[in-house]
């Protein structure tokens, strides 16, 4: 059985994509925010980050 519930406790990752995308902007970093280390802390090892775009 799955711990979680998906729709409940599991943030759409392009939630963070959204906010990761405000950070930069934010920061004015020329030094890409990767959203897998974000992922593997906040999901425990959820790779749809680094299954999209974002490789």
């Amino acid at each position: 059985m799955n711990r979680f519930k998906k729709s409940e406790e599991i943030p759409d990752y392009r939630t963070y994509h959204r906010i990761l995308y405000q950070a930069e902007a934010a920061l004015g970093s020329k030094e890409k925010i990767w959203p897998c280390k974000i992922f593997d802390r906040l999901l425990k090892g959820c790779v749809l980050c680094c299954a999209s775009s974002w490789g």
